[in-house]
């Protein structure tokens, strides 16, 4: 599923988090933002329209591709307040993997084995990619 229009209010501050100012007026209702004068600049220009109190779905995107941000990254970002730059973000997301410990039958024998995921789905899928024929007896989330 694709990313949704989200307000002018939310995508100026997401632009301000990622460390980039308003530049100039486009034509029309168009903004022109990009990087801080000190930092390295963008490979192109960030532009979108103002003139509604969203911004449009495919605004957000193409914009996303300029900054390097993935939709799903994105997505996560703006849930956080305050909004993070990506740098802060990719420190937070990193830290946000959790490590499971998974107790399980092999040959009737029981083993015990460790993996990192987000969450105990991921994990377990992880597990049965490693161990397809082995019966999960407990999984405990560690961290």
């Amino acid at each position: 599923m694709g990313i949704k229009q989200i307000p002018l209010k939310v995508w100026i501050a997401f632009l301000e988090a990622q460390n980039c100012e308003f530049k100039r007026k486009g034509k029309g209702d168009h903004q022109v933002w990009n990087k801080k004068h000190e930092l390295p600049q963008l490979s192109r220009p960030l532009i979108f329209r103002i003139q509604y109190k969203n911004i449009p779905a495919f605004h957000i995107g193409t914009n996303l591709k300029t900054l390097g941000i993935t939709n799903v990254e994105f997505e996560k970002m703006i849930e956080l307040k305050p909004i993070p730059s990506f740098e802060e973000f990719k420190s937070i997301d990193e830290s946000n993997e959790s490590r499971f410990k998974i107790i399980y039958d092999q040959a009737d024998e029981r083993l015990t084995a460790h993996y990192d995921g987000e969450s105990k789905k991921e994990a377990v899928a992880s597990f049965f990619r490693d161990n397809p024929s082995c019966v999960i007896v407990y999984i405990e989330q560690l961290s």
